[in-house]
């Protein structure tokens, strides 16, 4: 019998327009990304028995990657965005909507932070109009959806205590320094994900005989070790 007990997360609009105009976060498990949809379990195609005694499997089989890519919820931009200039000296955004999409952030605000050679220097910000609410002692974990391969944009990643803070979280990013074009509407934009604050302490020691045993124990099967002996299934609605 399943114990588990289930959290609530609230999106709430700002206002009662919005909500109804407007999508909220979605679980991220809806927004699989293409690449992950098409590719095989196997390795060309092929469930055979390799020298090692197991099967080649693609990262389709890999439920550390699914559990990222399914992870919580995902915020997908809420309009298009436009870019139409894309120099180191300007960056310049429209968009179609009659609110404020997009605010800046000066460059001097992570002047110590490197960036990598691909971007643009020039930090934007997603106006969020979703307050986001998790139980008391939950924090929500922002960053840009993983496993993607949009890299026309990079969200920065941040944390924030959503079960105190009352007002919509913004999401600061950058922009790849050579694109010029149209963000569309509903791209996968930030990716929430809820945690428990805990306080932890560091023990070092050595692996215990009860625990080779039990990996000894799974790996007589060739495939799905993980998935069928250590995994705990997660559930984001």
């Amino acid at each position: 019998m399943d114990t588990s007990t289930s959290m609530k997360i609230q999106f709430l609009a700002v206002d009662e327009q919005y909500g109804k105009c407007f999508d909220p976060p979605v679980p991220a498990s809806s927004l699989l990304p293409q690449w992950y949809k098409e590719q095989g379990l196997w390795v060309d195609g092929e469930k055979r028995i390799m020298d090692n005694g197991k099967y080649p499997s693609t990262v389709k089989n890999c439920m550390p990657v699914l559990d990222c890519l399914t992870a919580g919820y995902v915020l997908s931009l809420p309009s298009d965005l436009h870019v139409t200039e894309n120099t180191p000296d300007s960056l310049s955004t429209v968009w179609p909507v009659d609110y404020k999409l997009i605010e800046s952030h000066s460059p001097e605000q992570i002047s110590s932070f490197v960036l990598d050679d691909v971007w643009n220097p020039s930090v934007l910000k997603l106006v969020n109009r979703w307050v986001i609410k998790t139980p008391p002692g939950y924090s929500t974990m922002f960053l840009s959806p993983m496993w993607r391969t949009d890299y026309r944009f990079q969200a920065f990643c941040g944390i924030v205590d959503t079960d105190t803070f009352p007002r919509p979280v913004n999401f600061p990013f950058v922009v790849r320094k050579d694109f010029v074009g149209t963000i569309e509407n509903n791209t996968p934009f930030v990716q929430l994900i809820p945690f428990k604050r805990d306080e932890w302490e560091t023990e070092i020691g050595v692996v215990s005989e009860e625990d080779e045993n039990l990996w000894t124990r799974a790996t007589r099967s060739s495939a799905h070790v993980y998935k069928n002996n250590f995994r705990t299934l997660k559930r984001w609605g």
